[in-house]
């Protein structure tokens, strides 16, 4: 029997903890790397980072194994899930100026927050535009399958016809 939590199979199950913790390390981590004044370049590598480990996971994670339109899909979803939270907290800045010593947040860090942002989002398209391109074409698969059936039945029926022939 297979057993179920809330009505997901285990397999589902396992396919949506590593979404939330890919979610996780890279919403948090790309808040903590802005605390600590991490150059924009290296937020934005650590967040294409955690969408390229998640596709990675998502693609030859045995049980977690999921089709490369879903993890596309995913990955879009993740980069964009990056950026709210990257503009959130970039706009939480200009609000609390304790955050930031005291001080006014200059409209440079802003520019580059929301670049920072924006970036997530850019790469998360990327891999899902790279992944729809691995998906198998289904049309083309259906017609080759078809033409292997019909070449198969064209066997067949010329062996029982060359039986019968022998049978007269």
């Amino acid at each position: 029997r297979n057993k179920r939590i809330h009505d997901v199979a285990p397999r589902d199950t396992l396919d949506r903890a590593a979404f939330v913790l890919a979610f996780l390390f890279g919403a948090v981590g790309g808040v903590i790397l802005k605390l600590l004044g991490a150059h924009p370049l290296v937020s934005a590598s650590y967040a294409a980072i955690i969408l390229i480990l998640y596709a990675i996971v998502a693609w030859a994670g045995g049980r977690i194994k999921i089709e490369p339109e879903t993890i596309g899909d995913n990955c879009y979803y993740l980069g964009f899930l990056f950026t709210l939270s990257s503009l959130a907290y970039t706009l939480y800045q200009m609000a609390d100026p304790t955050l930031n010593g005291g001080r006014a947040v200059d409209i440079p860090e802003v520019i580059s927050g929301f670049g920072v942002a924006l970036s997530s989002t850019i790469f998360g398209v990327f891999l899902r535009v790279l992944m729809m391109q691995l998906r198998p074409d289904f049309v083309a698969k259906d017609r080759e399958v078809r033409a292997d059936i019909n070449r198969a039945f064209e066997d067949f029926r010329k062996n029982m016809s060359g039986m019968l022939s022998h049978m007269k």
